[in-house]
């Protein structure tokens, strides 16, 4: 299982959103906000080149006993590393803080 972090691809541009999620719902300035502060806090210098996933592709073809989960791009792992070092509770907190999400403005329902 090839797990990559964000690269520079045109996945999000060629994402379809639902209608209902048009610029005037009422998530849609957090939603914005969010991808932004990923991006501006996680990569400042802009989002890694995804000749990265490929060459993990090819290796994961090439050595089928080598890991089940491959972790791809600096930012899959460090995430991956503070989940697993924490509670859930705490993840989310630091996650939160890293980005400087406000959690009252975060609707988990």
């Amino acid at each position: 299982m090839i797990e990559p972090g964000a690269y520079q691809t045109a996945l999000g541009a060629n994402a379809t959103e639902a209608a209902g999620f048009g610029p005037e719902h009422p998530q849609r300035p957090g939603y914005q906000r969010f991808w932004e502060t990923i991006d501006t806090t996680l990569h400042p210098d802009g989002r890694a080149d995804p000749q990265e996933v490929v060459d993990a592709i090819l290796d994961a073809i090439d050595h089928p006993d080598g890991p089940f989960r491959r972790l791809v791009g600096r930012d899959a792992k460090g995430i991956c590393d503070l989940k697993r070092e924490n509670t859930s509770e705490h993840f989310e907190a630091a996650i939160q803080s890293t980005l400087g999400l406000d959690p009252a403005l975060i609707d988990t329902t």
